[in-house]
């Protein structure tokens, strides 16, 4: 090689060329030891796998399922779109309750041997795989040490999920229709309430209906409150499903608020429907006719709303059906899994051989260098190392 100019990339080839023999002699010996080491010191692991899809009533609570043949409410939630609830089967998967039934069901904290629950937990949780297929579906896998053993934590896994969802489901279902019961009866004893004023105002003022004006007044206003009273209700509902700040909550939220602006601009005689008089300029006695015959319309409509959900709801209390559709139950694998021995031996090789020829490289610049730097270091590196033999 040329002493005064560095080294180029030939040679760099030059030196693995004159080293050719050490390192395929070295190669072979650690790919060699490397497989032996992970053949016996590293165990078999066995990976087995379910194929699972969410079944329609899949949906924690189960109330927005009961709504979907009223589409034609004026709540509009009839048609709601359900998601798979993915991060739901993903939290109750690796729960700690969870993991801890299946460590104590096959006893797992004896066979890691790590005498300590907390780091079995861990383990555990790493030989679990969960993944969401491009087609919706969800696949669950285990890793475990037979054939025999992965299948069965995965199928006892599916099980266990399906179990705690139905319960989450019914719970959820029970507060629905608490919530839903305690709704119909303060909305039945308002329609009471309603019917009897009207009726008591019909007999002691003689005014059976009003005028034909009026009357169109009336029915405006009532029919337009009667809409934000179901609004309310749907607003209520998703806030028990979903939650305050969930987007289909929000969206609700505003709704109702146009709804609240619409009525308002009516009240004031604005937009397109100035032609209607304000509610200010009726009659003492026909505004008092407008507002029990309002809230007469009001809890029928609220009720005609809310009695099919509370009927609903008192059915998916009592459902418990499987909520996930098992499409593969797992059976035991034919192959292991863990290790993958050549590949990990080969990476192991290619790794250490790397820091070898980075030390081939350096040993054979440091001998040919010419650098005074370089000669110093070296003449006084050999000195120091006869000192110490003699």
């Amino acid at each position: 090689m040329a002493i005064n100019r560095g080294i180029d990339l030939l040679d760099y080839l030059i030196i693995i060329v004159k080293k050719k023999r050490l390192i395929l002699s070295l190669s072979f010996f650690i790919l060699l030891s490397s497989y032996t080491v992970i053949y016996f010191f590293v165990d078999e692991k066995f990976e087995a796998k379910a194929l699972v899809i969410p079944s329609e009533d899949d949906q924690l609570g189960s109330l927005s399922s009961m709504m979907k043949g009223l589409s034609n409410l004026p709540l509009g939630l009839g048609g709601l779109k359900k998601d798979t609830n993915i991060d739901l089967y993903i939290t109750i998967i690796y729960s700690r309750s969870n993991l801890e039934s299946i460590i104590e069901k096959f006893d797992l904290l004896n066979e890691y041997g790590l005498n300590s629950l907390e780091k079995t937990i861990e383990a555990l949780a790493d030989d679990i795989k969960t993944k969401e297929t491009k087609e919706g579906a969800f696949t669950i896998s285990v890793l475990a040490s037979t054939r025999k053993k992965s299948a069965d934590i995965t199928n006892f896994l599916v099980d266990k999920l399906n179990e705690r969802i139905i319960d989450l489901n019914v719970r959820k279902s029970r507060e629905n229709r608490l919530f839903l019961e305690q709704r119909v009866d303060e909305i039945k004893t308002n329609l009471s309430n309603a019917e009897d004023s009207l009726k008591d105002f019909q007999e002691k003022s003689r005014m059976l209906v009003a005028d034909d004006q009026t009357k169109v007044i009336i029915d405006t206003f009532s029919k337009l409150e009667a809409e934000i009273a179901s609004k309310e209700i749907e607003l209520n509902i998703f806030e028990q499903i979903y939650g305050n700040g969930s987007p289909i909550t929000q969206n609700a939220a505003i709704s109702l608020k146009e709804y609240y602006s619409k009525l308002n601009s009516l009240k004031r005689g604005e937009g397109n429907s100035s032609f209607l008089i304000s509610l200010k300029s009726l009659p003492d006695r026909s505004l008092t006719y407008y507002r029990l015959y309002r809230d007469v319309m009001i809890n029928n409509s609220m009720l005609e709303i809310i009695i099919p959900l509370f009927e609903s709801a008192k059915f998916q209390e009592q459902k418990e059906t499987p909520i996930l559709q098992i499409i593969d139950r797992a059976v035991p694998p034919e192959f292991k899994s863990y290790p993958p021995r050549v590949f990990s031996s080969i990476l192991i090789t290619l790794g250490i051989m790397f820091f070898v020829i980075i030390y081939l490289f350096i040993s054979e610049f440091i001998s040919k260098s010419q650098n005074e730097k370089i000669i110093f270091l070296k003449e006084e590196l050999r000195f120091r190392k006869k000192s110490k033999l003699n």
